[in-house]
């Protein structure tokens, strides 16, 4: 009997682990679509930005810094939040496979000796420490660029 109860654990938490893999995969995967969607707007508008610096005297050097630049950031930044979370969940993953440290590695370890209430912390430590990744990146956007279209869409 206790050995059953061991196996429908592991198979409830292999159940857990293949959804959370294809829920955070399709929001990758639509993140990453709406960000492509973005990016041919944003070099026409750069381009169009450039013209009329240089137009009003500006210098190459004052087009980049205080058109392009600006214009860009805001887009910089959310490419950094969406690879912030693939890298994350590659080190996981990486740990997961040849480490012999980290959260990836505990997890696995705890997951041989069948000790699912510590499975359950790191894989709630795994997905806290994401979190808060990604809110500092969200915050640090807002700090650096407040004033765009991207963050006040953020807010919502």
């Amino acid at each position: 009997p206790r050995a059953g109860r061991h196996q429908q654990q592991v198979t409830t938490l292999h159940k857990l682990r293949v959804q959370l893999v294809r829920a955070s995969a399709q929001r990758l995967r639509l993140l990453a679509l709406r960000q492509q969607q973005r990016g041919g707007g944003l070099q026409a508008q750069q381009a169009r930005n450039g013209v009329a610096g240089a137009a009003l005297g500006a210098s190459p050097r004052m087009v980049v810094t205080h058109v392009v630049l600006p214009a860009a950031l805001p887009h910089i930044l959310s490419g950094a939040r969406l690879s912030m979370g693939v890298a994350w969940a590659a080190m996981i993953a990486a740990e997961l496979t040849g480490s012999d440290s980290g959260l990836g590695w505990r997890l696995f370890w705890y997951q041989e000796f069948f000790r699912m209430d510590r499975v359950a912390a790191v894989i709630l430590m795994i997905g806290l420490l994401g979190v808060a990744a990604d809110l500092l990146l969200r915050l640090l956007r807002h700090a650096v660029t407040g004033w765009s279209a991207e963050d006040a869409h953020d807010a919502r």
